[in-house]
This record gives C-alpha cells, structure tokens and sequence, in this order.
C-alpha cells in the first residue's frame, strides 16, 4: 500500500478517475435534460481523451529535444498512467455514444456509410489504447520484455492518427479544414512532428544509414507553412471533410427559408435566444396515480427564470408524453402560475417516459426541450416496427395516409415534402369534413425516430388559424421542416390529431425516412 501510495502513477489515475465524476456531477447539475448532458458528457470526455492522448505522445520527443527539463523522470514515469486515462476517457466517450445515442448495435443501421466508416476509424483507434492499456503495467513490461513491449507501443502513433481522423470527420466543431478549431488541431499536430522529426531522423540514420540533415524536419515546417498560407485564401475557408457538413447546411438553409418561415408563427422572434428548464416530480411514481410534473424555464444566457410568453396554438405550453415503446401517446398543457408551470397527470403502466416540451418565450421563437421519467419497474421495452399500413381506423374514423411517395430525410428538411391524412367515416366511408379547430389548426402531427427519439412537432400546411364556426377536412396536409437541426433518416411513429364534430382523437402510423 505505501509503495502505491508512493507511486505517481497512482495519483495520475485517481485524479483521473475523480475528474471525470466532476465532470458528470457539474453536467447533471447544469443542464436539465437526459439528451443534453449525455451529448455534453459526450464532447467532453472525447476531447480530454484527446488531450491526454497528446500530452502522452508529446512528453517522448519533448525530453528527447530537451533533456534538461525539469521532472524528467517523475513525468516520464506517469507517461504510461496519462496513457491510460486516455483510453479510460475515450472508453466513456465511447459508452455515451454507442449505448446512449445510437442505442446499441440495432443504432448501426440507421447510420449512412460515411458514419459507420467514420465510426469504424474511431474504433479502431480505440481497440489499439485498449490493447496498450492492458500492457501498461510493468509485470507485462517483464513479460514480453522490453524491446518488444516498445514496439507494440509504438502503436499508439496510428491509434493517433485513427482518432484524428475520426474526430475531424464527425466532431460537431469541425466545420471546416481551415476554421479556428481545426486550426488549433493542425498546429498542436506540427509542434509534437516538429519535436519528433529529429528523433526519428536519428532513427533513419542508423537503420538506413541516411545522412542526418534534418530531412523530416523540413518537411514539417513545409507542410505548416502551406497551411497557413492556405488558411488566408478565401476558397480554402469552407473546405470540410466533416460528415455533418452537408446537414448543417442543409439545416442553415432550411432556417433561411424566409418566404416559409416569416408564415410560421413558432418562428417570429430572435433566434439567438436560447432557454433551459427544470423539472421536477416525486422521487417515486407509480402507474395509474396522479402525479404532478413541474416545469420552470430560464433564460440560458442570464439565468433569470422567465414568466412572459406567446401562445401560437392557444396555449402557453405544450406537453407531449410517449411511453418509451411508443403505445403511449398523450399531449397536455401544463398551466402557468407566476415563473411555475404544473400538471397533473397518470403514466398507464410502469416503465420509462419521454417527455418533450414546447413553449415559445416573448422575444424568442419556439423552443424544445426533453425529459425522461421512470414509472414503478421498467420491463422490457420495445418499438413495434411492423405494421406499416397507411389506412387503419381509429373508432368511428378511418384515416388514409399519404405520404407522396418515399420520404427523404434531406427533402423533409428543406419542407420539400408533406405527409396528408384523409378521415372518413369508418361505416359509410363518407368524407369527414367537419373538423373543428383544435388549438388553432385542424390537425396536430407528431413525429418519434423509434431509434434515436427524435422529436418534430409538425404543424397543418395551413398555417392561418381557423375562424370561429370555420370546419375542415377531409384532408389535412403537413409540412414537416428541419428548423431545429437536420431531420435524420430512420423510422419515425406518427402521431395525427384530429377533432371531427368534437371527438377529438389520435391517429398513430410508421413511415420509413431514407
């Protein structure tokens, strides 16, 4: 116990160990919502990972260009802990992303080809720190003795290269090869070459028997000079690998739509402004009691909890709850009082929640936000993704849905598509056209990605309120758009809502989005 006590190694792993529990405590803590901390959780944990990782591979050439520095041997020594607080973190990057967001193995096949292959380049970075990882420890060092050891090491150069890759590809604040991010990576990058370029110019010299001349050296600094040259034309500026890239844009576009979005009541307002919200419920629910769910919302950027709304749809909040098998399916609104709102409602069975809020504070334009909540003991709970019939009858009412053809997630996110529900009656089979408005259009659409559980809360095509006596039907078209971030390819549970002469009624339906 004193030797381990008395080993930097040691202290390297537990201030590892403790950092990252700070980090989960400061994000449950800071934000409210199970999505959001799990893609902060996520981001950061990816880039100390990163960041230990580079420190590890910096500190080899570092005292090899400048053996007189300072804690030579006491950092040299922690090098291999640094090593595997690397992989700890990517291994809890790793976790939050495939377990979490993608949902496990079933999530690979919703993905397209450059996110798999991005992904496969990640994993395979991390397959090689876990084998590092695991021959960390001196006895493996004894074991397969020490030239060998080192040259399984020397792995770590191209479990490096595979993470870069993969995080230049797919991470979120890599818009561009010559942005501010990209940049700091490029230069980060040059400096560990430039450190090592002289070690293994050595190395070439008494392998090969080259002349030492600083050949790989001068290659570094070409190659850095060609990039900041690069970075001052402006045709350079937007060039991306990124695999968001292209949704991102698709999304920028989409949000730029004025002609559509200046008839869009949820879109009038600054949309620079950015809320969080709280959530609170008793420790313990169960099925089939009344339980009361407690919101409050505050500006991101002041803190200040905010009590001024507009009410688009007649109400100041929207609440849609799904069962986390998707048979479950109720929108309420909770009531305002002061900075608080509250409802009181029942969970039909045990098992997990989603909930997803909608509210459109004064100056802002509508805003989303997610909840989970957990009802008695959780079973096993799965989506049933095999009726995709697109006529069922719900009730006195038969609906027909029409979704023109195949769904396209880049044509939903421009608003190039639209999904249209016909209701008849389930007897005569007579058109209903006597749909009377609810809360201010003739029809709401909810739409779930059974995977991932996104949410899009979709409005009529006919986007000017009813007036009063006015009815409609028997069609009702609506028109999905990527205001919020690009619509994602998958399966999706729809939710309709319709109030034929005032029996109001939900209609659910699957869609395949390619």
């Amino acid at each position: 116990m004193i030797s381990l006590l008395k080993n930097i190694r040691f202290y390297v792993l537990l201030i590892s160990f403790l950092f990252s529990l700070g980090i989960f405590y400061a994000m449950q803590t800071l934000l409210k919502g199970a999505s959001s901390q799990a893609a902060r959780l996520e981001e950061i944990y990816g880039f100390v990972s990163l960041f230990l990782l580079y420190i590890s591979l910096l500190i080899g050439p570092l005292y090899f260009r400048f053996p007189s520095l300072l804690l030579k041997e006491q950092v040299s020594k922690a090098r291999r802990a640094i090593g595997v607080s690397a992989w700890y973190f990517a291994v809890l990057h790793f976790s939050i992303t495939f377990f979490g967001q993608l949902g496990g193995m079933q999530g690979l096949a919703f993905l397209s080809n450059n996110y798999l292959v991005t992904l496969a380049l990640g994993g395979a970075g991390l397959l090689i720190l876990t084998l590092l990882a695991i021959t960390s420890l001196d006895k493996a060092v004894q074991l397969m003795k020490f030239n060998n050891w080192k040259l399984l090491h020397r792995l770590v150069y191209i479990a490096g290269l595979l993470i870069l890759l993969h995080i230049i590809f797919i991470g979120s604040h890599y818009g561009g090869l010559f942005d501010m991010v990209s940049q700091i990576t490029f230069y980060a990058v040059g400096v560990l070459l430039l450190l090592e370029a002289p070690r293994f110019d050595s190395w070439t010299k008494k392998i090969f028997s080259f002349p030492q001349i600083g050949i790989s050296t001068a290659v570094v600094i070409i190659l850095l000079l060609t990039y900041s040259i690069l970075i001052f034309i402006p045709s350079t500026n937007n060039v991306s690998v990124n695999v968001h890239a292209g949704h991102i844009a698709l999304a920028e576009d989409a949000a730029s739509n004025q002609f559509l979005n200046s008839k869009i009541p949820g879109l009038q307002g600054d949309r620079t402004l950015r809320y969080t919200v709280t959530f609170s419920t008793p420790n313990t629910i169960q099925a089939n009691t009344d339980t009361t769910l407690s919101f409050r919302v505050y500006n991101a950027s002041t803190g200040a909890p905010i009590s001024y709304f507009k009410t688009p749809y007649t109400k100041t909040m929207h609440l849609i709850i799904v069962s986390n098998d998707l048979t479950y399916f109720n929108h309420i609104h909770p009531i305002q009082s002061g900075y608080d709102f509250s409802i009181t409602t029942q969970f039909p069975k045990d098992g997990t929640y989603r909930l997803y809020l909608d509210f459109q504070p004064l100056e802002a334009i509508e805003q989303q936000d997610a909840f989970t909540v957990t009802v008695g003991t959780p079973g096993l709970e799965t989506v049933n993704r095999d009726n995709f019939s697109t006529k069922k009858t719900f009730g006195n009412y038969e609906v027909n849905m029409d979704t023109h053809g195949k769904l396209n997630a880049q044509s939903l996110t421009f608003g190039e598509q639209t999904l249209s529900f016909t209701i008849k009656d389930a007897k005569t089979k007579k058109p209903i056209k006597t749909l009377q408005p609810y809360l201010a259009a003739f029809g709401h659409l909810v739409m779930i990605n059974t995977n991932t559980y996104d949410y899009l809360h979709i409005h009529p095509t006919n986007l000017t309120a009813p007036l009063p006596g006015q009815t409609g039907g028997p069609t009702v078209d609506f028109l999905p758009i990527g205001i919020y971030g690009p619509i994602k390819p998958g399966i999706y549970k729809v939710f309709a809502q319709f109030n034929p002469d005032g029996n109001l009624f939900t209609a659910d339906f699957l869609v395949n989005v390619e």
